[in-house]
């Protein structure tokens, strides 16, 4: 059975917030594009897999720092799990308290959030390939 998703996610500009426009069944192209065009931009990407219709994974960008999280629904448990990233360098943000940052107003978690562009990559192409991400980047 073939996964299908949908792609989707806002970014701001000068105080002003712009929606992406909804892609059903991207190609990866497409997704790469909208990440490529997110990189240096404030906001949230999601890429939804529209099989199980609660696994979604977002990028939240800020600054060249990104946090990637994966939601899923466990049948066997009924619960919802969010995995994310852990980062073993966590990123000092002076402005947040000891051991948070900052990510689009709210404070998260500084192990969550990476300055690797190419692990983001490496994420998103994961989840379109698959529907998941290895339990050895999210977890």
């Amino acid at each position: 059975m073939q996964i299908t998703r949908s792609i989707g996610g806002f970014y701001i500009k000068e105080g002003l917030r712009y929606q992406l426009p909804l892609i059903k069944s991207p190609t990866i192209t497409d997704i790469l594009n909208t990440l490529d065009i997110m990189k240096d931009k404030t906001g949230i990407l999601g890429i939804k897999n529209n099989m199980t219709e609660s696994d979604e994974l977002e990028i939240y960008i800020e600054n060249d720092n990104y946090m990637a999280t994966l939601m899923s629904f466990d049948e066997k448990d009924d619960n919802y799990y969010v995995r994310t990233l852990h980062n073993s360098k966590p990123i000092d943000d002076p402005n947040a308290p000891a051991g948070f940052s900052y990510m689009l107003g709210e404070t998260y978690g500084s192990s969550t959030i990476v300055q690797d562009y190419e692990l983001i990559k490496e994420i998103v192409l994961e989840f379109y390939e698959t529907g998941d991400v290895s339990r050895d980047i999210l977890d």
